[in-house]
C-alpha cells in the first residue's frame, strides 16, 4: 500500500508530461490534404492545383471560392486554374484577388493593381497591392473557401508572402477556409541563408521573422505563419495540397516544371537565384539592371569604376561565381517603369553563376560593402532606410556606413540559421523528404 501511495505523484506527473506532448505534436489550426497519387506514375513534380485536379476537385465541390491567383496559377500541362474550373457547375467562382503586378503579371515592381473583371467567370478581379493590401470582410463573407495559387522565388521579401499572410488574416477574422496550393521553392527546400528578420522591421517586403533565404514552400510557410500565432489577434483553418514528387533537395530544373516568370523581371531560374542576394541592391542608389534584359544578373552606376570593381570582387569570389566589366543604360519599359539611372550610361558588371553552391545573400552583401569601400562619396543607402526593411534590420546599413567589416554580420547569420532551421523543423511537410 505505501508504494501505491508513493507512486501515485510520479503517474501523474508522467500523465501530465503525456498530455503536454501530445497536445503538442500536432497542428492546431492547419492540416495537409492525404493523397494517394503515386509518384511513379509522373516524371515530373506534380504542384497542388495538379494534385487537386486529379482528385476531381473533389474538395471544393459544390463550394463557392475566392482565388488568389495570378499568371503561374497553372497546371502541369500550362492550363490555368480559372480555365480547368470554367467548364465546371459545380464550382462557383466568386472573386478573384490579384497581388502585387496583377492578374496576369505584366505590372513593374511598385506599380499599383487595379480591379478588373475576369472574362471567363465574370468574376470580380479585387486589387491586393494599391490602396487595400488585404481582403475586406464583405468581398469573403458569402464564401466557403480562399484558394492561394501563387509561385514563389523563396525569399522573404517577395510579396506574395505577404499577401498570403492577408488573406490568412482576414479569413481568420471573417471564419473563412483557406487552401494553399504548395508549390516547389525553386532555389531549394534545404538551403537556408541570412539573417532573420527583426519585427519592429517588419514590413510588406518581410512581415516574418524568417530567414531570408528560408528553404520552404508557401504551404509550409503558411503553416508556420498560423500555428506561430505570427496573425494578428487570430488564426486561419488551413488546409494545404502538398505536392508530389518534389524532394528537398531539389532546385527548379530537376522538377521538370517549365518556368513561369513569378514576376516580370524573374524571367529565369538563375535570376531567381541571384535575386535572393542582389535585391539588397535595391535599398542602394546603385542599378540592379533593372530597366535592361538582364535584371539582377548585373548592376551598376554611371560613377562606378567596373574595372576596379571586378578585380576587388573576384578576390572576394575566387570560386562559384566570375564578374564581367560591361556598360549598359536602363530604360523604361513596361515591366520596369522608371528604373535608376533611366537613359544614362552605367558602368557595370555582369554575373556568371559557375556553381549554385555560392551563398548569394553574402554575395548581395559583400558587393555593397566593395562599391562602398572604392566610392565612399558616390555611394549611398536610399534615404528612405528602405535597405533595413529588405535586410531585416538596421545592422547592414549601419555597419557599412561606419567602415566596419561584415565578417561579424555573417557569423551573426550562422547562429539565426541553426536558430531559424531548428525552429522551422515542426512546420515541414514530411513527404517532402
Amino acid at each position: 500500500m505505501k508504494d501505491k501511495i508513493i507512486n501515485k505523484p510520479k503517474i501523474l506527473i508522467i500523465s501530465i508530461i503525456c498530455i503536454i506532448i501530445f497536445t503538442n505534436c500536432g497542428w492546431r489550426y492547419s492540416e495537409v490534404y492525404q493523397t494517394n497519387i503515386s509518384p511513379n506514375n509522373y516524371s515530373q513534380t506534380l504542384n497542388g492545383l495538379d494534385v487537386l485536379e486529379l482528385s476531381n476537385f473533389e474538395l471544393i465541390s459544390g463550394k463557392s471560392i475566392g482565388l488568389i491567383v495570378n499568371h503561374t496559377s497553372v497546371n502541369r500541362d500550362g492550363k490555368h486554374f480559372i480555365d480547368l474550373l470554367s467548364s465546371r457547375s459545380d464550382i462557383v467562382v466568386k472573386i478573384i484577388f490579384a497581388p502585387e503586378h496583377g492578374f496576369e503579371g505584366l505590372l513593374s515592381a511598385g506599380e499599383s493593381v487595379s480591379d478588373d473583371i475576369e472574362q471567363k467567370t465574370g468574376a470580380k478581379i479585387i486589387s491586393l497591392y494599391g490602396k487595400n493590401k488585404k481582403p475586406k470582410a464583405v468581398d469573403i463573407q458569402n464564401l466557403d473557401y480562399l484558394i492561394f495559387d501563387i509561385q514563389d522565388v523563396g525569399a522573404r521579401y517577395y510579396t506574395y508572402t505577404s499577401t498570403m499572410t492577408n488573406v490568412m488574416q482576414s479569413a481568420g477574422e471573417n471564419g473563412v477556409e483557406v487552401i494553399i496550393l504548395d508549390r516547389p521553392n525553386p532555389v531549394n527546400g534545404v538551403e537556408v541563408q541570412g539573417p532573420i528578420l527583426e519585427t519592429e522591421f517588419s514590413s510588406f517586403v518581410g512581415m516574418h521573422p524568417v530567414t531570408i533565404r528560408h528553404g520552404l514552400t508557401k504551404g509550409e510557410l503558411a503553416i508556420m505563419i498560423n500555428e506561430s500565432d505570427w496573425l494578428e489577434k487570430t488564426n486561419c483553418k488551413l488546409t494545404v495540397i502538398p505536392m508530389v514528387n518534389w524532394m528537398r533537395e531539389m532546385n527548379w530544373t530537376q522538377t521538370n516544371i517549365n518556368w513561369e516568370a513569378p514576376s516580370p523581371n524573374i524571367p529565369n531560374y538563375k535570376t531567381a537565384f541571384l535575386y535572393l542576394g542582389m535585391c539588397l541592391l535595391e535599398g542602394t542608389n546603385i542599378s540592379e539592371g533593372r530597366g535592361t534584359d538582364y535584371p539582377f544578373l548585373q548592376f551598376g552606376a554611371p560613377w562606378a569604376d567596373s574595372e576596379e570593381l571586378t578585380i576587388l570582387l573576384s578576390k572576394q569570389f575566387s570560386n562559384g561565381v566570375t564578374f564581367t566589366p560591361m556598360e549598359f543604360t536602363p530604360k523604361s519599359i513596361p515591366q520596369a517603369k522608371y528604373p535608376k539611372y533611366e537613359n544614362q550610361l552605367c558602368q557595370g558588371i555582369q554575373i556568371h553563376i559557375d556553381s549554385y553552391d555560392i551563398n548569394p545573400i553574402e554575395l548581395g552583401v559583400r558587393m555593397i560593402e566593395v562599391v562602398h569601400h572604392l566610392h565612399p562619396d558616390k555611394f549611398k543607402f536610399l534615404e528612405t532606410n528602405f535597405i533595413d526593411k529588405l535586410y531585416g534590420s538596421d545592422m547592414l546599413r549601419k555597419t557599412i556606413e561606419n567602415g566596419e567589416s561584415i565578417d561579424s554580420l555573417i557569423q551573426k547569420w550562422t547562429k539565426e540559421e541553426c536558430d531559424f532551421c531548428a525552429s522551422r523543423e515542426q512546420f515541414l511537410i514530411k513527404s517532402y523528404k
